[in-house]
């Protein structure tokens, strides 16, 4: 059986709420953003998975400002992409986490449309702006590739709406959600065509995510934060019978490497769960986080589960054991 509740650690990186978390490919640190506050805390840290320490500081609180509301990491673990709160505006940063230069690649006033931002099939900063799918090269800050979607853009909100974008694992499929009636439009990025629609009774899809295998696509609904598959040989709903808007108050999902069905769910109401996703096994779940939790993940080697959120705590658990 295996085994996803031993906790290695348990601690506070600093008294802030932690927004968002990514790994390196290499399973040993993790990278967290976190609200300012009035005192000098870190806001942007990398911190040593096996002790717990913060390593390096990337950005620091200044009386309410410098909040890191989001980040992604390229995959050779080069460049970090960040969005941070400045003033009354927002800033994209890509750092390099080697030589730590820091480079603004976007200024916006408006933080929610320019949240969908991820790292493309070909290590690109790609960004979905309304209708507009945009490519960068990281180490230039070049436009390289530009999509643009017949596709009109209905749904409306100050801090939310944005354009939401996911890649199947072999590159060759884009998702984008965010632009018509709360759709996901599955896009073939050889052919430039819209393969399908999927939609369901959900608002607007806050986050996408293919599985590993690249054989389902999970959405992830702002509104009631259910969850929602397609089996994208069928194009059918998969297990819409459990996946639907009543499994509600989900925060963040992530796949254990190396069994794909395996799927982490955190939770609104401080729960982290362990599911089977085929066989609707429940194979782990603990109410270790006193708030919600923003953030799951497994490590890259599939030997530890994380988890973070609102009441400033990480939690490192063991993976170990057979299925």
């Amino acid at each position: 059986m295996k085994n996803y509740g031993e906790v290695l650690l348990h601690f506070c990186p600093a008294k802030s709420p932690i927004e968002t978390m990514v790994c390196t490919s290499d399973s040993k640190k993790l990278i967290i953003g976190q609200v300012a506050t009035d005192e000098e805390i870190p806001t942007l840290s990398v911190i040593d998975i096996e002790s717990g320490k913060i390593i390096k500081v990337i950005e620091r609180s200044d009386d309410w400002e410098n909040t890191v509301w989001r980040v992604v990491i390229d995959k050779k673990d080069e460049y970090i992409v960040y969005l941070k709160q400045v003033l009354k505006g927002y800033e994209i940063i890509a750092y390099n986490l080697r030589t730590e230069e820091k480079k603004i690649l976007m200024e916006t006033k408006n933080e929610g449309k320019y949240k969908g931002f991820i790292i493309g099939p070909k290590n690109e900063f790609v960004m979905g702006l309304d209708n507009i799918i945009n490519f960068y090269d990281l180490d230039s800050n070049t436009l390289t590739r530009s999509i643009q979607l017949n596709e009109e853009k209905t749904i409306f909100g100050e801090n939310h709406c944005y354009t939401s974008l996911a890649f199947s694992p072999d590159g060759n499929l884009m998702a984008v959600g965010g632009l018509k009636n709360g759709e996901v439009l599955l896009y073939d990025l050889q052919t430039e065509e819209i393969i399908t629609r999927f939609s369901a009774n959900f608002e607007f899809p806050r986050k996408i995510v293919f599985d590993p295998t690249g054989k389902y696509l999970f959405v992830l609904d702002y509104w009631t934060h259910g969850v929602f598959i397609w089996d994208l040989e069928t194009y059918e709903r998969y297990r819409d019978d459990y996946f639907n808007e009543k499994m509600e108050l989900i925060t963040d999902i992530d796949f254990e490497p190396g069994h794909p069905q395996n799927i982490v769910l955190g939770w609104i109401t401080s729960f982290v769960d362990v599911i089977d996703f085929k066989k609707m096994d429940e194979l782990h779940s603990d109410e270790l986080h006193k708030g919600r939790v923003y953030n799951v993940l497994f490590t890259p080697d599939g030997k530890k589960l994380i988890s973070s959120g609102e009441d400033w705590h990480i939690v490192i658990r063991s993976v170990c054991g057979e299925d």
